[in-house]
């Protein structure tokens, strides 16, 4: 995403290849950010959107974790009931090792979208205890 943190976070990076294609090149979410530059971002609509999407995606992951799950109890029960002859096993111990990569896949979408949603979630817990400390100093002043 092309705002001014990002911009100077893609400044700062090191080891960039010279024939990067811009495919490549990181997107800087608002929580990818560092903290001193997420506070300073002026689009912070970006950030509400970015807890959506992140919500969004933990709750397709899990559905398909799911599905994957309840895939490798049907593949197993399978491989261990009906599956006879050398050829038959190898090949559902291919489809089950297939299917347990996919479950390692969604797992790992989820647990990177989680992580995103517990930082945003921590720092806007910090930024309202502040405030309201704050207030709280303002009010014993006056």
């Amino acid at each position: 995403m092309y705002t001014p943190a990002a911009i100077i976070a893609l400044g700062q990076r090191v080891d960039v290849p010279e024939d990067e294609p811009p495919e490549a090149e990181p997107l800087f979410l608002p929580s990818a950010l560092p903290e001193g530059q997420r506070l300073d971002e002026p689009l912070r609509g970006l950030a509400v959107i970015e807890q959506d999407l992140c919500d969004a995606q933990c709750a397709s992951s899990l559905v398909r974790l799911r599905n994957q799950l309840h895939m490798k109890l049907r593949l197993v029960t399978y491989k261990r009931i009906q599956s006879r002859n050398q050829g038959a096993n190898t090949r559902s111990r291919t489809i089950v090792e297939r299917n347990e990569m996919k479950i390692r896949l969604h797992s790992e979408k989820y647990q990177m979208a989680w992580d995103a949603l517990k930082r945003r979630v921590i720092e806007y817990a910090a930024i309202r205890l502040l405030f309201a400390l704050f207030s709280n100093s303002l009010s014993r002043r006056y």
